[in-house]
């Protein structure tokens, strides 16, 4: 009995670790999907209902609405700038790489991920030999990229909560206040915050100021 619990516990703790990064990244998701749409709301001085009636669901198109009203509201160049780099950072970094993690086929096998990605693309199946057409493409993946993909996600969600704060500001003031320059890195490619990680290790004083990590 105790040899088949040790089996069953071989097998089954790689998925459940999988499956607890994959979970946790869908949530990350889901709350930046969610500030995302709150910046419509200071933008078009409209409720949540109303920008959940009009606002599309793609996010290229939602991205493309924001950057139209962040020009046609004159938002402070600073300003304006860094949010559109958080969202080009969605774009170009978050949303593809949390698609193939949540999307594609995993297999676990000794303890390695497997990634398939269902579909064919051109590429090359080794670094010096031609590009060829690749039909599932097989690609290895740490368990540790994707805590990093968690918390890039958590960084950008974190700093876009700023930007929705400052927009509000400015929406019932009449005026922006200044971007806190510790922000500032996190519309940068791979940079994150290990204080939004997930699960979090929350540490006994503040990170403050704040303590971003790149590859």
């Amino acid at each position: 009995m105790r040899e088949l619990a040790r089996q069953i516990i071989e097998v089954t703790e790689p998925h459940r670790e999988l499956a607890e990064r994959i979970g946790f990244l869908s949530m990350e998701s889901a709350g930046l999907d969610v500030v995302i749409d709150k910046l419509f709301e200071p933008l078009l001085n409209c409720t949540r209902a109303e920008v959940a009636s009009i606002v599309p669901e793609n996010f290229d198109a939602r991205s493309a609405m924001l950057k139209r009203l962040l020009t046609i509201n004159e938002i402070d160049d600073a300003w304006q700038n860094w949010i559109v780099a958080l969202l080009n950072r969605v774009a170009t970094e978050l949303a593809p790489n949390r698609n193939r993690v949540i999307h594609d086929a995993w297999q676990v096998e000794n303890g390695r991920f497997r990634r398939t990605q269902r579909r064919a693309i051109v590429g090359k199946a080794q670094a010096r030999e031609p590009k060829s057409l690749l039909v599932d493409p097989e690609t290895e993946v740490p368990l540790e990229s994707i805590d990093k993909l968690i918390t890039c996600t958590g960084t950008v969600s974190e700093a876009l909560k700023v930007a929705v704060a400052a927009l509000r500001q400015w929406r019932s003031e009449g005026q922006l206040p200044p971007i806190d320059p510790q922000w500032l890195p996190a519309s940068k490619p791979n940079v994150r915050c290990p204080m939004f990680q997930r699960p979090p290790e929350w540490p006994e004083k503040p990170l403050i100021p704040l303590r971003f990590e790149t590859d």
